[in-house]
């Protein structure tokens, strides 16, 4: 299906997205792969879309945009839900190379972490 929108739904939990600019994939050293700043990330920037909310499918995983990483001591970015889309957002200035985190606990939407997961 296609739409005006920077994502293709293919009506499963995981959509292909298109990334921001400003952000890279990469392995982690917090779990798998995670976001990374491309570039300086100034606070207060909507990166990129992260999810969006389908009637029938519920919560559908935008890839690879949805791949940041849990961190309550080191979250620097939160997701913001307007409508039937998250959005991933700068909540201080990240510096290029820095490792994108979010805490997840704050949005019960997303999977919440579990005791063995990094803080």
């Amino acid at each position: 299906m296609e739409t005006s929108e920077p994502f293709k739904v293919h009506l499963s939990t995981k959509a292909k997205a298109k990334i921001s600019e400003d952000i890279y994939v990469k392995k982690s050293p917090i779990h798998g792969d995670g976001l990374f700043a491309k570039n300086d990330i100034e606070k207060d920037t909507t990166i990129h879309y992260t999810h969006i909310k389908h009637i029938k499918y519920g919560l559908i995983n935008l890839i690879p945009n949805c791949e940041y990483n849990h961190s309550k001591d080191n979250e620097n970015c939160k997701i913001v839900t307007y409508d039937n889309r998250k959005s991933l957002v700068a909540i201080k200035d990240i510096l290029k190379d820095e490792e994108i985190f979010v805490d997840y606990t704050k949005d019960f939407e997303l999977e919440q972490p579990h005791s063995r997961w990094s803080k």
